[in-house]
């Protein structure tokens, strides 16, 4: 029987191994693994998570640019996608000239 950083021991109620082991990337057996983000229960989180930034995103169509919204993310790449898929902007023109501007 192991333990995970937070203690959890690796048998869950039942007495059954819990299966998700190290394709979650964390210690084999933690029963918090189905309740939660694996990185999260065993004290390895994520640089995503960890740095999580507010981002304008504003549509490049001319003068004056589109304001488009807001959205939290790592970094600019995946600020665009997250607008992208938030805003809904299905017209690939209009998805190239997306630029993400970091608020905080």
């Amino acid at each position: 029987m192991t333990n995970c950083a937070l203690g959890w021991s690796s048998l869950t109620l039942g007495g059954r191994r819990d299966r998700v082991g190290s394709q979650a990337g964390h210690q084999s057996g933690c029963r918090l693994a189905p309740l939660i983000n694996a990185d999260l229960c065993c004290g390895r989180m994520s640089k995503k998570l960890a740095k999580d930034h507010e981002w304008r995103i504003i549509r490049i169509k001319g003068s004056p640019a589109a304001y488009v919204g807001h959205v939290r993310a790592a970094d600019e790449k995946e600020a665009i996608r997250k607008a992208i898929h938030e805003f809904q902007i299905t017209n690939p023109e209009h998805q190239k000239r997306l630029v993400a501007e970091r608020v905080d």
